[in-house]
């Protein structure tokens, strides 16, 4: 966030807050006046830079203990639903509706991980079966992991916000009867998997809403309506799921006075600290 009310100069020095769960509040003079946060796309790490005369850095805690709202947070709610559904049709017998069925989203889900069943994604989670092979360092298989449970947020994206692609949502290929009747069941069946994707997308951002919620403190310093919130990394790009971050934080009261999206993230943030750190304008 940016404090338009303020001139931005180089060598300011940078504060930076945790992740949403740590509950951390920043606790800057009141006389600071430029406040820029941005916020990285691997959805752990926010960063104030301010002219205060106090300096603070956190190591991020990623994947471990938070990252919420990341890719690799909308593939791990991704298959918590996946297993969900088969603990569904595993207790069957305790329930009198019938079993849901396989949504088309929910088999390019198992597409994408290249398994036939939920229960067999148990391997991804445990690193056991051929999420092993090759390596047998616990370091490179939890990055292979994480990097995999991280792609799956595409399919969830594609599914959730299809004006967001050119092509549209994947799907089974169509029966004949259905390929030209409009309220065929298989249209019913893409309805009701972007449904589910919405709810899981809406989901996986809510933690990112109470992170800037925290960043703002009790709104007395940091002024939203006068500052610019940069938003960065590659799922800032999907502007359904960025427009879910703004709309809940407009139910929470919150109006920017200025939303800037930054295409090349890690090139602007590398100029921002070389400005912070160096002292340099142009990078």
């Amino acid at each position: 966030m940016y404090d338009m009310s303020s001139q931005w100069s180089v060598g300011q020095e940078r504060s930076a807050g945790r992740c949403a769960s740590d509950n951390y509040i920043p606790t800057s003079p009141s006389s600071c006046r430029l406040r820029t946060w941005r916020c990285r796309g691997d959805g752990a790490i926010c960063e104030l830079l301010s002219l205060c005369a106090v300096s603070r850095s956190f190591v991020s805690l990623t994947h471990s203990l938070c990252d919420e709202g990341s890719a690799y947070w909308i593939g791990r709610l991704a298959v918590r639903m996946l297993l969900a559904h088969a603990d569904r049709i595993a207790s069957a017998d305790i329930h009198s509706t019938p079993c849901p069925t396989l949504l088309p989203f929910h088999k390019d889900l198992l597409r994408y991980f290249e398994v036939n069943e939920p229960m067999e994604l148990i391997e991804l989670i445990q690193h056991t079966g051929r999420w092993m092979d090759g390596t047998s360092d616990p370091g490179q298989i939890a990055s292979r992991r994480n990097a995999v449970l991280a792609g799956a947020a595409r399919i969830v994206l594609r599914w959730a916000f299809p004006e967001d692609h050119i092509q549209q949502p994947p799907s089974p290929p169509a029966s004949d009867t259905s390929v030209s009747t409009p309220n065929s069941d298989a249209d019913d069946l893409d309805g009701l998997s972007r449904h589910e994707a919405l709810a899981l997308a809406k989901r996986a951002v809510v933690p990112l809403i109470d992170l800037t919620l925290s960043l703002l403190g009790d709104q007395t310093v940091v002024k939203p309506e006068r500052s610019v919130l940069c938003l960065g990394g590659g799922l800032m790009m999907s502007k359904g799921y960025r427009g879910f971050l703004l709309e809940g934080l407009r139910k929470e009261g919150v109006e920017w006075g200025s939303v800037q999206v930054v295409h090349d993230a890690a090139g602007v943030g590398a100029s921002g600290l070389a400005a912070v750190q160096y002292g340099m304008s142009e990078v």
